[in-house]
């Protein structure tokens, strides 16, 4: 469905990213090296900051305004991670503990991995968030 609006390619044209933003170059490792060294490493980080101040704290805005893909995303993580666990733990109760990195505004968290898991951990690095 969404696969339409933002194109079948993982790299998005300038016209597809939002104002303030650097588009994603292709990573073969660290962001730092491969780019140039420090200086580029700093420039990089620097412009996912300021990109991330100037989002949003909602579901709309962290999914950059392609709010409505969010219960299709949870959807699709339960599909994936049903048969995992029951491939893991069979019928067996175990207390199951989950660490969301990046967790932000807890959309992932609140939607999806409380109801799979015991517990789960939340880090993030945004103070807006």
């Amino acid at each position: 469905m969404w696969a339409q609006e933002i194109g079948a390619t993982a790299s998005a044209s300038a016209s597809e990213v939002p104002p303030g933003a650097a588009a994603a170059a292709p990573s073969n490792g660290d962001a730092g090296e491969e780019a140039g060294g420090e200086g580029k490493r700093e420039e990089w980080y620097s412009k996912g900051i300021a990109y991330w101040q100037g989002v949003e704290a909602s579901t709309e805005g962290v999914l950059g305004g392609y709010g409505c893909v969010n219960d299709a995303d949870v959807k699709g993580s339960a599909a994936f991670l049903r048969p995992l666990l029951t491939e893991r733990f069979g019928a067996a109760k175990r207390h199951l503990v989950a660490l969301d990195c990046g967790s932000g505004i807890g959309r992932v968290t609140k939607n999806f991995l409380i109801k799979h898991f015991n517990e789960v951990c939340s880090a993030t690095h945004g103070h807006k968030f």
